[in-house]
């Protein structure tokens, strides 16, 4: 199943960098790199460790050759739990990295859900809600529009808002492929927060993923996602670490 995930998380990341890389120029340096199970993204133009990583790390001799790849760029490896092997983690720590955090990854069966009152929402105004849930800045707003306009035309993407109100409260950017669902990404207003806007994505989430062997997230460890996903029938797979 971590293989799986791994794989699956690998094709969103590379899509999304896909969309970046296809503006004119690819002014922002997105580009991607496959090696066995690891996969990496590097996108110069924008200092986002998410966006400036290697996961699935399993080889230590990739970790030089991943440095040179990167260059000059600050960039995050990432390993799970069950390939971190101490020949990998002292390859690490010679080229520099130091664990500095991770994230759990969490799994489960999708459950019956009743009908939410979860839409899925005209791009320009999920990506304006998506932005304020994630407390981007105003200032770099209009880069990341740009480079968030063109998910709408990737398949098995699914921008689902929840609503408090009548007003665009939550946002969660589910990817269905093959048999399996991944919440890929979801935020919450602040104004919204601690009034259920999760509780309801992650409702409308199971019910869209029917028929899945599996529905999946990561997050960070005891936190509020953390719990409500934990709520919503997912429980913890295994961990990563963050090495920067």
């Amino acid at each position: 199943m971590i293989d799986r995930l791994i794989a699956m998380e690998a094709a969103y990341t590379e899509a999304r960098a896909g969309v970046i890389a296809a503006r004119e120029g690819n002014p922002y340096g997105a580009a991607t790199r496959r090696d066995s199970a690891a996969f990496a993204v590097q996108v110069a133009g924008v200092p986002s460790p998410w966006l400036n990583r290697a996961s699935g790390l399993g080889d230590p001799a990739l970790v030089p050759v991943l440095a040179e790849w990167f260059g000059p760029i600050a960039w995050r490896a990432e390993t799970w739990a069950d390939r971190c092997t101490a020949p990998l983690s002292a390859t690490l720590i010679a080229a520099g990295k130091r664990p500095n955090g991770g994230d759990s990854v969490v799994c489960g069966r999708p459950m019956t859900r009743t009908r939410t009152t979860v839409e899925d929402a005209d791009i320009d105004l999920f990506i304006e809600t998506h932005l304020a849930g994630l407390g981007i800045p105003h200032d770099v707003q209009p880069l990341a529009k740009a480079n968030m306009r063109g998910w709408q035309a990737l398949s098995g993407w699914h921008f689902l808002l929840a609503r408090r109100d009548g007003a665009p409260a939550g946002t969660c950017v589910l990817f269905l492929q093959e048999d399996l669902a991944y919440l890929a990404d979801m935020a919450t207003v602040p104004a919204f927060r601690q009034r259920g806007v999760q509780t309801e994505l992650l409702a409308e989430c199971h019910r869209r993923a029917a028929g899945c062997s599996a529905i999946w997230a990561r997050c960070r460890f005891g936190s509020q996602s953390h719990r409500n996903l934990t709520r919503a029938a997912l429980a913890t797979l295994c961990t990563t670490i963050f090495w920067g």
